[in-house]
């Protein structure tokens, strides 16, 4: 990350300067970058994914619960 950052300044302060070996590292450097972030969106996605399901199956639960509770309510009332 820091050698990206000093070829990107580099490239900016010194326009003319910058040789194409340098343009090349930049832009292989931000192209890594760029999959690293992808990698770690597509990360978060799969753990906000198994958090959702998650919540899915306890909200599905308690639901089932007070159904249960609702049931047996009734039945105790009808005794």
């Amino acid at each position: 990350m820091p050698e990206t950052i000093k070829l990107f300044f580099n490239a900016l302060l010194n326009p003319l300067d910058i040789g194409e070996q340098s343009k090349r590292e930049l832009r292989t450097s931000v192209a890594r970058q760029m999959l690293e972030v992808r990698r770690s969106r597509n990360e978060a996605r799969k753990i906000l994914a198994e958090i959702n399901q998650d919540l899915s199956k306890s909200a599905f639960l308690v639901t089932m619960n007070h159904f249960t509770a609702a049931v047996n309510h009734v039945e105790k009332a009808e005794k």
